[in-house]
């Protein structure tokens, strides 16, 4: 099927025999070659450009060479022809290039385009049957795509298609309902056969109070609108002196970015245990101590804090002019907060907790932490600044809730301003006695945003990073926890001291430190006994000799940039290979198959299922590195590799996107189009994709040496000082995953290669998480030996206290990374085991909105499609009871995920109950999943249970939601008795 963007674009788009007016089943072949033409004419499409466009525009006069016999001459001359003329480019002619002789082309690897075609002997029988000019139009005058799979094109000839100044046809625009509003939606119309009057009924329950507008009110639209009236309106809000946002328009707000909080040791002195103020150097109230307070140094100040207003001569002479008093308020900021000594309001607000054993408990809580803020505010800023008191509790309270969020929530300027009083603020007013007019309370409200900006920015966050250490916890996912510094330091200096002593870190001479792919910084995180280290990779540092003198500079680096062709080199490997890889399944998608392969060999039985699970204890700090090195010399094999850079051009929103694709293979056996087209995951169905003519060839000893770098010469640093990591591999590299799965794959072939004569049994592994399954217990009892007591000479080790197995306990149900297999079925359920409702408020974000819908629509269908896997809904595996199980434990992942967002909404600074929204959400991801219905699932059952698990859900506030819960139960009532 030819997509439709193809016929707005392209003047024709055609198969073979249309092109060359010819039927294929009448030519006087025999059967076998007609079947070849004809599997050819169903992959190839050929297309002609407009004339009008400037997609493709060639002027060739082309005659094959009289030599020209075969096919493959003829298409080498027009390769010839093509590299010859630099104003031609044909995409046939890539990873060619012409000989010496300049008569023909010689190829820089094999699986080129042109190899492809002549290798397929469905061409040569084409050739043979068409006119010599018009075989060679098509690959000169015409664009050849080649139909994958997928539903996506990979260009063989022609001018590169990469459709940059290509606009699509807009489509006819159609007028949008609200799901509520829309009474004959495909759902409410069930619903409407058994409630008579259900427009009504949602008007009554639903819809506010306010008139709406009938359609008489709409007669008279063209009317102008008195000026004056509208400057009235603005005139009443500045005479209540109140900013309230809810009426404000609706513009892109300002956000302060929160991200910066964590994770910081740049301004913290670590050679100390004692909590002290440290602001950045730059910090103008850390200038102001070692500055005269005179009239430069506060126009600096001021340039600081209102900056936009200081971009230029005028602004500048306005802006001293509009507000005379201000120069006096900083100045009175810079002296109050000279006086103060935070270390003391720290010890009397924040006290120091006591280290036990539970670390969760050594944490500040928020409300300390928001004390101790509000303290240095009232004592820095004079209330001259705030305005009013009233000012300074709206203040207070937008910092409390910047000090209370979740690590990639934020806080934007139209709440920081919710029902603050501009007016109130008199150093804001011009010099003259004026009327208040909009645009001078806009004015006014622009530079109080350009204040709070700094007063979060540069006082409220760099106090915090001073004397807190701000993190999250490994249970309690994003919340932030807030350690005071001298704490922090008491917690890890054990930790880190451990680590040197037992010879993990070795610290690091300056001439060891010049190293290719850098040190990556290390961080803790607090778990509820312990501490968890995290290498990030992302960012590392690396020291560099300075030309000048014979010290040496800080220099950054992106190492998991320089590890991408590793990691694809060893993922090409992985393919070519899966038995390096063992029982691994690194997907969801790879344990699907695999699973359901098993199934179909064992099921229907009455024979018993043997469960054992182990989990390998810090299997990331505990490999070994030398091993390792010696599985990767073995996979590594090939003299050379090549990496194909591929585009990749789709429609979307009117326009086309273009994405850049590699693709990687041996410099022998270079992945051929199909095949890649085949493997690629980023393909989408009416794709183009076009080969960019760039290769790059990579030798296999200097993906070794690197490999070997990041392995056995890892460096980290952590504070001021840099160490070389002496076992395992850093967590936070791109490839730890990769390259455990390929250590564990050789221990599998060494201790476990016993269990391949099982043939009643399976064996999964999940990077240190594995799982076997079998009939016969005598192979489950000697695979649980195995793994206890047989690798040490892998020198890793297993947690006894995670071992989980069936074998001497009945259990009916067995979890394995958040997955329940049923003992006796195999059927597979979603485990919610640790599902509760704090632990989904841990790990959510809230995007906080004044108009939510969307954000909670997002999220709602986020949460269903995370766990929406194939081996969750497929009927081959799971009965329809199970299938109908995971449905409702999906939908109630949802619904409890928009509840809890939904209360923190509720509780925020602009506050949000609305039944109305929510109802909007519900029928929304009900025309949503419909479609996503397992087999054998009717459209009434997964709308039952959608239903049904948001009732559930929110019927436990139902004092909040009444009309809400009182329709969602109706609903699931009547979906459940249509079910046939």
């Amino acid at each position: 099927m030819i997509p439709n963007y193809f016929h707005s674009i392209f003047k024709s788009a055609q198969t073979l025999p249309e092109y060359f007016g010819l039927d294929f089943d009448e030519l006087d072949l025999c059967a076998q070659d007609k079947n070849a033409l004809n599997e050819l004419s169903q992959q190839i499409l050929v297309v002609i450009s407009n004339t009008t466009g400037s997609i493709y525009k060639s002027k060739l006069d082309f005659t094959p060479g009289i030599n020209g016999d075969t096919m493959e001459d003829v298409l080498a001359d027009i390769c010839v022809y093509i590299l010859s003329n630099w104003k031609t480019s044909n995409v046939i002619a890539t990873g060619c290039s012409l000989a010496p002789d300049k008569r023909s082309v010689q190829m820089k690897f094999h699986n080129t385009l042109l190899s492809q075609i002549i290798s397929n002997k469905a061409w040569h029988i084409l050739f043979t049957c068409v006119n010599r000019q018009d075989f060679c139009s098509l690959f000169l005058k015409a664009v050849v795509l080649h139909r994958l799979p997928q539903g996506a094109y990979f260009q063989l000839a022609g001018t590169p298609l990469l459709l940059k100044d290509v606009a699509l046809k807009p489509k006819p625009s159609k007028s949008i309902q609200m799901p509520v509003d829309q009474y004959m939606s495909t759902f409410l119309f069930d619903i409407a056969s058994n409630y008579k009057n259900i427009p009504k009924y949602l008007d009554t329950l639903l819809f506010s109070k306010k008139r709406r507008k009938s359609a008489s009110d709409n007669q008279h639209t063209n009317k102008a609108q008195k000026l004056s009236r509208r400057q009235k309106k603005k005139l009443k809000q500045a005479n209540t002196s109140t900013m309230t946002t809810a009426h404000q328009p609706s513009k892109r707000a300002v956000a302060i970015d929160r991200s910066q909080l964590f994770y910081s040791t740049k301004n913290a002195d670590l050679s100390t245990s004692n909590a002290m103020m440290n602001l950045p150097k730059n910090n103008v109230l850390r200038m102001a101590k070692t500055t005269i307070l005179d009239d430069e140094f506060l126009m600096y100040c001021m340039s600081k804090i209102f900056p936009r207003e200081f971009n230029s001569r005028n602004k500048t002479k306005k802006f001293l002019k509009r507000c005379q008093s201000v120069q006096n308020i900083v100045k009175e900021i810079q002296t109050r907060h000279n006086r103060m000594h935070c270390s003391q309001i720290l010890k009397r607000r924040c006290p120091k907790k006591m280290l036990i054993d539970n670390i969760t408990r050594a944490a500040t809580p928020h409300y300390e932490v928001f004390e101790f803020v509000k303290e240095l505010i009232r004592r820095t800023f004079p209330l001259e600044f705030w305005g009013s008191q009233h000012n300074l509790d709206i203040i207070y309270r937008a910092t409390k809730h910047f000090i209370s969020r979740r690590r990639f929530e934020k806080l934007s300027m139209t709440e920081i301003m919710h029902e603050f009083k501009v007016l109130d603020c008199k150093w804001l007013a011009p010099s003259q006695k004026q009327r208040i007019v909009p645009t001078d309370l806009q004015k006014r409200k622009a530079i109080l945003q350009q204040a709070f900006y700094w007063f979060f920015n540069d006082f409220i966050m760099p106090t915090l990073k001073s004397f807190f250490y701000i993190t999250e916890h490994s249970k309690h996912g994003k919340e932030a926890f807030y350690y005071r510094r001298d704490t922090w330091h008491s917690i890890i200096a054990p930790s880190m001291e451990k680590l040197i002593e037992t010879n993990y870190f070795k610290e690091m001479r300056d001439t060891e430190m010049d190293l290719g792919l850098g040190a990556g910084k290390i961080r803790f995180v607090p778990k509820e006994r312990g501490l968890r280290m995290i290498t990030n990779m992302k960012t590392a540092t690396r020291l560099v000799s300075s030309t000048t003198d014979e010290s040496f500079q800080e220099q950054k680096v992106n190492p998991n940039a320089r590890l991408e062709t590793a990691l694809n080199v060893l993922h090409y490997e992985m393919e070519r290979n899966s038995d390096i890889m063992g029982s691994s399944v690194l997907g969801r998608h790879s344990l699907y198959k695999r699973y359901k392969s098993y199934i179909k060999t064992v099921l229907p039985t009455t024979s018993k299922f043997y469960f054992v699970k182990v989990d390998i204890s810090n299997c990331f700090d505990n490999i070994d590195q030398s091993r390792l090195l010696a599985i990767l010399e073995d996979i590594l094999k090939s003299g050379q590799y090549l990496c194909k850079s591929i585009a990749s051009v789709r429609p979307f929103a009117g326009k086309f996107l273009q994405k850049s694709l590699q693709s990687y293979g041996s410099s022998d056996e270079a992945a051929s189009f199909s095949k890649f087209g085949r493997k690629s995951k980023d393909i989408r169905p009416g794709s183009i994709l076009v080969d960019q003519g760039s290769y790059t060839f990579t030798d296999t000893q200097e993906l070794y040496y690197l490999l070997k770098e990041n392995i056995a010469s890892s460096a980290v640093k952590f504070g001021d000082k840099y160490y070389k990591r002496q076992h395992g591999i850093a967590q936070g590299s791109r490839l730890s995953t990769l390259l455990c799965s390929f250590f564990f794959g050789r221990l599998e072939q060494e201790k476990l290669a016993y269990l391949k004569e099982d043939k009643q049994g399976i064996l999964f592994s999940y990077i240190d998480d594995f799982l076997y399954i079998t009939k016969d217990k005598n192979y489950a009892v000697r695979f649980l030996d195995t793994m206890t007591t047989d690798l040490s000479d892998f020198r890793v080790s297993v947690n006894k206290d995670k071992c989980v197995t069936n074998l001497y306990n009945d259990m009916s149900e067995f979890s394995w990374i958040g997955m329940i297999f049923d003992t006796k079925t195999l059927n597979v359920h979603i485990d919610k085991s640790k599902r509760q409702r704090s632990d989904v408020a841990s790990f959510m974000t809230v995007e906080y909105s004044r108009k939510p819908f969307k954000a909670l629509l997002n999220s709602g269908v986020r949460a269903i499609k995370s766990k929406f896997y194939d081996i969750l809904m497929n009927s081959e595996i799971n009965s329809k009871q199970s299938i109908s199980r995971n449905l409702y434990d999906n939908f109630e992942f949802a619904a409890l995920k928009i509840e809890c967002q939904v209360k923190a909404l509720s509780n925020s600074i602009m506050g949000f109950v609305n039944e109305k929204c929510l109802l909007s959400i519900v029928i929304r991801l009900g025309q949503i999943v419909i479609p996503l219905a397992p087999h054998g699932i009717s459209k009434s059952e997964i709308l039952h249970l959608l239903f049904l698990a948001f009732y559930n859900v929110f019927r436990r506030r139902q004092s909040k939601y009444p009309h809400l819960t009182m329709y969602l139960k109706a609903t699931a009532k009547r979906y459940h008795r249509s079910i046939k």
